[in-house]
């Protein structure tokens, strides 16, 4: 596949609130959750930018140092080569005029997030001022079962859309789904006028930009190709989710898109760990596909 010029923007922040302990912790196998989005995106994008705060700073700086040892459990779906460059950028900052001579003007503002936590948004307005793209495909780290045909469909989109949007999501059962999207440089300006707002919320900026909304219930009569399920939308923020997110990976269920993530949670027994099975199974949940042992 030939690279889009795309920025990958993985999202890292967060206070892990619900769940009871810091959710960046969380390993597939001993591989942290973030890491594996960065070889998943390494299909899509010529740039990788992981968004996170001061408080998770040094762990994703230590565990990003490990890169090459964890590309060896990739070796059969991912060579180093194709991983881009990769930057660590900080949820916390003040905004000047940023890439104002490259995308047009950025407006002059001084913002201090650092004594409250503003949410995902901090996260999507600081990779779109440091990427280097004028799109960014944004995803949070705790959605493990992200899959090609969704980073596809959304790229895609991007690319065969003769009237450019300034945003590209999916809307699934539980809304938008507005943390794993392509972004443009062209919501920079609503996105600094709602943070000096206190207004947070990701999907207040939508009205003012150009959007394009790509609704998962239509997909399987206009786009069967793609084959997106909901597993996709799945992601940790509880005890419960985290445990369900165990049992699917450990015990390697089967896919079906017809049920509930709850309903496809199997009570087969783990399989024993190895980079072979490693990699059959991130196979498996990646593109979707069937594999015997």
């Amino acid at each position: 596949m030939i690279k889009k010029d795309l920025t990958g923007v993985i999202l890292t922040g967060g206070k892990s609130i619900r769940l009871g302990f810091n959710k960046i912790q969380i390993k597939i196998n001993t591989i942290p959750l973030f890491i594996d989005q960065i070889f998943k995106l390494a299909f899509f994008c010529n740039e990788i930018l992981i968004s996170t705060t001061d408080n998770n700073y040094e762990f994703v700086e230590n565990e990003l140092s490990k890169l090459n040892n964890y590309s060896n459990y990739y070796s059969e779906v991912c060579s180093k080569e194709k991983i881009p460059s990769i930057n660590i950028i900080k949820d916390e900052f003040e905004v000047n005029e940023l890439n104002c001579n490259t995308f047009g003007p950025v407006k002059a503002h001084t913002i201090s997030n650092k004594a409250e936590n503003i949410g995902p948004i901090n996260g999507i307005y600081s990779g779109l001022n440091q990427a280097k793209n004028f799109y960014c495909i944004f995803l949070a780290f705790d959605m493990p079962f992200i899959s090609y045909n969704l980073l596809s469909l959304l790229s895609d989109m991007k690319s065969k859309n003769n009237k450019k949007k300034d945003v590209y999501i999916m809307n699934s059962k539980k809304g938008y789904e507005a943390l794993c999207g392509i972004y443009s440089k062209n919501c920079i300006n609503i996105i600094s006028k709602n943070i000096m707002e206190k207004n947070y919320k990701i999907s207040e900026i939508y009205p003012f930009i150009k959007i394009k909304l790509i609704t998962l219930d239509k997909i399987n009569s206009k786009l069967k190709d793609y084959k997106i399920d909901n597993l996709n939308f799945f992601n940790i923020n509880t005890k419960s989710d985290y445990d369900i997110f165990s049992k699917l990976y450990d015990n390697f269920v089967s896919i079906s898109t017809s049920k509930s993530v709850a309903e496809i949670v199997s009570t087969r027994e783990s399989l024993p760990n190895s980079r072979t099975l490693f990699c059959q199974k991130w196979k498996y949940f990646f593109y979707r596909k069937d594999y015997k042992f």
